[in-house]
């Protein structure tokens, strides 16, 4: 699969996750806040953390970044998981971890640098999101951006004592707006 520079932005660019990013990657995972969005309902350890961070250069199936603004302020995470190079596809994951830095374009900015990215370093063909019923402001983003709804997975996960749906959205290569 080919790969590219990795693109920046006029807020925000992508930079490989180092190892001195892992403990702040923790962090975010486990605000609660910030867990409350996710599909995951796992607490992160750093033990855990530092597993994944050491397979993450031979796994060919996840490309993982850190947002940082342009003065290099490590502001969130992304990337894309479940790489199939033959199908061109990938699944698309976004998280701006640092809740001071919420609410300014830096989510919206950083999902349309990183499907720039797919469709352009990666080659790929799709793109694929599972978003928790409910969080409707990376629901915005999303759709803004060209992403369609494709399907709702009813109760998939339980979460804070209740079941709640995952919405499934996905773009292909060209439907990618400027947001």
């Amino acid at each position: 699969m080919p790969t590219a520079a990795l693109p920046g932005g006029r807020k925000v660019r992508l930079r490989p996750i180092r190892e001195e990013d892992l403990a702040r990657i923790v962090r975010w995972r486990n605000d609660p806040q910030i867990l409350s969005r996710l599909l995951s309902h796992r607490k992160l350890t750093i033990e855990k953390q530092r597993e994944w961070f050491a397979k993450l250069p031979g796994d060919e199936s996840k490309r993982s970044f850190i947002i940082e603004t342009l003065d290099g302020r490590a502001v969130g995470q992304g990337g894309f998981g479940s790489i199939d190079a033959h199908s061109r596809t990938a699944e698309l994951g976004v998280m701006i971890g640092e809740r001071s830095e919420q609410g300014r374009g830096y989510g919206s900015e950083a999902v349309r640098l990183l499907a720039e990215y797919g469709f352009g370093g990666l080659g790929l063909h799709r793109i694929q999101l599972r978003v928790l019923e409910g969080n409707d402001r990376a629901l915005g983003i999303y759709r803004k951006l060209g992403f369609r709804d494709e399907g709702r997975l009813r109760e998939a996960i339980f979460k804070d004592g209740r079941f709640l749906d995952v919405l499934l959205l996905g773009m292909l290569a060209g439907e990618l707006r400027a947001g």
